[in-house]
C-alpha cells in the first residue's frame, strides 16, 4: 500500500485555519457587499423532483472531456492526524496542450488543512500520473505533432469537487490562498451537483405502458440515469397536483429523442400511449426522422406492423439484450455530443 503524502513543511492545522480565515476577512474588506450576499445565501441543498439524482462522484468522473489518469491519493498532515484518501485525478487536454488537476473528497472527509495543500500543491498528483501512464496524441501526417502526454504543461487549474457543503467563507479563502500560490481554484460542493440535478433538461423521453414498469422500465431509466443521462420519465418528472397531458406535452415538446417501449400493453392500449406515440411520430417526421428510438419489448414484427407500418421501418433495439448493452447503445443514440 503506497504511503500517503505528508504535509512536509506546510503551516501547522491551526495555522492553516487561520490563513483561510484572514484571507476571506481580506476578500470581506475588498468587496463588502459581495460577502454580504454570500454569508446570507440559503446554503441548503436544493430539492430534486426526480426519483433518482446524480451524485457529485459521478459528475466528478464525467465533467471533463479531456483524456485523465485517476487513482487514490492518500494525505496526512505533518503535525499526525488520520490518514485521508481522496480521489486524484490527472487530465491531458491535447487540444488546448495543457493539463489540470480534480480531486474527489468523499462526503465526511473535508478538511481546511487538506484542501489547501491538494489545491496548492498538485505536483506530487502529476508525477504519480506521469509515472503511471503516458498518453501520445498527435497526427503521422503533420510534422512534430506527436506530443507525449507528460510534456504537456500544467496549466495552473484545479477542481476541488467535495461531497459536502461547504461553508461559502472557506470556498472565499480556499480560493484566495491559491490564488497567491498562482493557482486557479474551482469548488464544486454538494450545492453543484444537487443544482444539476434539478436544472437538468432531459435527453430524451420515455413512452411506455405502466404495466411495463416492473421490472424492465424502470431498471431501463434507472441505468440511463447512473450514466449520467437525463430521460423524462413519469416516476421522476411528473409531481402532485400537476396536469398530467400538459407535463407529458412538455415533456415530449422539450426532449429531441423519444424511447418507445413497443410491448403488447403498449400496442392495444388506445389511450396514453397512443396519444404520445402519434405526437412523437409527427415530431420524428417533421424532423427529418430523427427522434423515435423503438425498442420491441416481447413483440413481433407480424405485431408492430398491424399497429404501425412506419414504426416498423425505424430500427430497433430488443428488449431481450443485456441491460447495460441496451442502455450504452441508447446513451450514444441520446447524448447530444454524439
Amino acid at each position: 500500500m503506497p504511503r500517503p503524502v505528508t504535509f512536509a513543511g506546510f503551516p501547522e492545522r491551526a495555522q492553516c485555519r487561520d490563513l483561510i480565515r484572514r484571507t476571506a476577512r481580506l476578500a470581506a474588506r475588498m468587496n463588502s457587499d459581495t460577502t454580504e450576499k454570500t454569508q446570507s445565501a440559503d446554503t441548503r441543498p436544493l430539492p430534486c423532483n426526480n426519483a433518482y439524482m446524480a451524485t457529485l462522484r459521478e459528475y466528478f468522473f464525467t465533467d471533463f472531456d479531456a483524456l485523465s489518469a485517476h487513482f487514490d491519493f492518500s494525505v496526512r498532515a505533518a503535525d499526525g492526524g488520520p490518514v485521508i484518501t481522496v480521489i486524484a485525478r490527472v487530465h491531458a487536454d491535447f487540444k488546448s496542450y495543457t493539463r489540470y488537476v480534480s480531486y474527489f473528497i468523499p462526503e465526511g472527509l473535508y478538511d481546511p488543512m487538506m484542501a489547501t495543500y491538494l489545491s496548492q500543491y498538485p505536483g506530487p498528483v502529476i508525477e504519480k500520473a506521469d509515472s503511471t501512464v503516458n498518453v501520445t496524441s498527435g497526427h503521422s501526417a503533420v510534422y512534430n505533432s506527436i506530443t507525449d502526454s507528460s510534456k504537456l504543461p500544467f496549466s495552473g487549474r484545479v477542481f476541488l469537487y467535495i461531497d459536502q457543503i461547504v461553508p461559502d467563507a472557506d470556498k472565499e479563502g480556499l480560493i484566495q490562498a491559491a490564488a497567491g500560490a498562482g493557482i486557479r481554484l474551482e469548488i464544486r460542493d454538494k450545492a453543484y451537483s444537487d443544482f444539476l440535478t434539478v436544472h437538468e433538461k432531459p435527453w430524451a423521453f420515455i413512452s411506455h405502458d405502466s404495466r411495463d414498469k416492473d421490472p424492465f422500465v424502470r431498471q431501463l431509466a434507472a441505468k440511463l440515469r447512473s450514466m449520467m443521462c437525463p430521460v423524462w420519465y413519469d416516476e421522476y418528472s411528473l409531481k402532485v397536483g400537476q396536469s398530467l397531458r400538459e407535463s407529458i406535452d412538455r415533456g415530449l415538446n422539450e426532449t429531441p429523442k423519444c424511447i418507445l417501449i413497443l410491448s403488447p400493453n403498449f400496442l392495444s392500449n388506445p389511450g396514453w400511449t397512443k396519444a404520445e406515440f402519434n405526437a412523437a411520430m409527427g415530431k420524428h417526421i417533421s424532423s427529418g426522422g430523427s427522434v423515435i428510438l423503438p425498442i420491441w419489448h416481447n413483440v413481433s414484427r407480424a405485431e408492430v406492423e398491424a399497429y404501425s407500418l412506419l414504426v416498423t421501418d425505424i430500427v430497433a433495439l430488443k428488449s431481450d439484450m443485456d441491460m447495460d448493452n441496451l442502455a450504452r447503445k441508447l446513451f450514444v443514440e441520446i447524448n447530444p455530443s454524439s
